[in-house]
């Protein structure tokens, strides 16, 4: 136990959320760049892109076309209010990638022999290899004030607290199980073939890891101290997920505030409670994968799932 909370404590320094998600990814380093840049074109699918669409998934992918509150903004409006959903699921999907990338990193660190250090040096290259296709897809430049996502905090303190098991179950078998329905809804609804494709390239490393989690999670027996990490880290991960309140936000950012019984029927036309109870169904399916302890349970007593 002791060395284990040991090992959390040192690599803390280089896991806070500011390193996980915030460190530049522009070194300005001209050679280094230039030798990031052919190693990428190489093993990324779709080179950098110049010239995009106003956005890449239609009203359809978020139910809009069935909300009055959309359909009453004018053409512009509308224009605008899908572009910024389309800045939110990207940078959503950058910053999945950007931590999972030093999440890789940080269970080289922890690895207990040498085929743990090699799965995830590959794991940890497949990461990089997606943070830059999307990327290269990207007209801004993704910022924590306007594209963030609450479940990402949670994401941020798990990497930097989380003992290793805790991290195997709440990165790998739950957000990496998270991000395959994620990534494979924003992939079948794209209609931008090049984005299309990087999200059909990287659901088939991502259902490696989140299997390759699975695995390990059944193999490793987890201490008391993980249980509770792995309920807690669980149970504010699902809230987050379930409290997140981005398509409000995206129209009133148009339409100005919505009052209460607003947002009430617009979250009813955009049928949002289905969205959530889905989620709620498939975050307890992968769960049922490593639970042999209980913490299926445990959340269903909390009425988390």
């Amino acid at each position: 136990m002791n060395n284990k909370k040991n090992e959390t404590e040192a690599l803390k320094i280089f896991f806070s959320e500011d390193e996980v998600f915030h460190i530049p990814t522009d070194s300005k380093n001209k050679v280094l760049q230039q030798l990031l840049e052919s190693a990428f074109g190489k093993l990324t699918i779709e080179p950098k892109k110049s010239e995009f669409p106003n956005h890449f998934w239609s009203e359809k992918r978020y139910g809009f076309d069935k909300s009055k509150s959309y359909l009453a903004l004018d053409v512009q409006q509308k224009q605008r209010t899908l572009r910024h959903l389309t800045e939110l699921n990207l940078s959503l999907s950058y910053f999945i990638e950007k931590s999972g990338h030093n999440y890789g990193a940080k269970m080289i660190l922890l690895a207990k022999n040498q085929d743990e250090k090699a799965l995830y040096s590959l794991f940890a290259a497949e990461e990089a290899i997606h943070q830059k296709e999307f990327i290269n897809h990207m007209w801004f430049t993704p910022n924590k004030d306007i594209h963030w996502h609450p479940m990402l905090d949670v994401l941020g303190e798990v990497m930097c607290e989380g003992e290793r098991n805790t991290l195997i179950y709440v990165v790998q078998v739950l957000l990496e199980g998270f991000g395959m329905s994620f990534y494979s809804g924003l992939g079948e609804s794209c209609e931008f073939s090049p984005m299309r494709n990087v999200y059909s390239r990287i659901l088939q490393d991502e259902a490696r890891h989140h299997g390759s989690g699975v695995i390990l999670a059944n193999f490793y027996d987890v201490d008391q101290n993980e249980k509770e990490q792995i309920f807690e880290y669980t149970k504010k991960f699902i809230h987050a997920l379930q409290n997140a309140s981005w398509f409000v936000n995206a129209i009133e950012r148009e339409s100005g505030p919505m009052s209460i019984e607003e947002k009430k029927t617009f979250l009813e036309n955009i049928s949002y409670e289905e969205t959530l109870t889905a989620r709620r169904r498939k975050i307890r399916d992968m769960l049922l994968k490593v639970d042999s302890w209980g913490l299926v349970s445990m959340l269903e007593k909390d009425k988390v799932i």
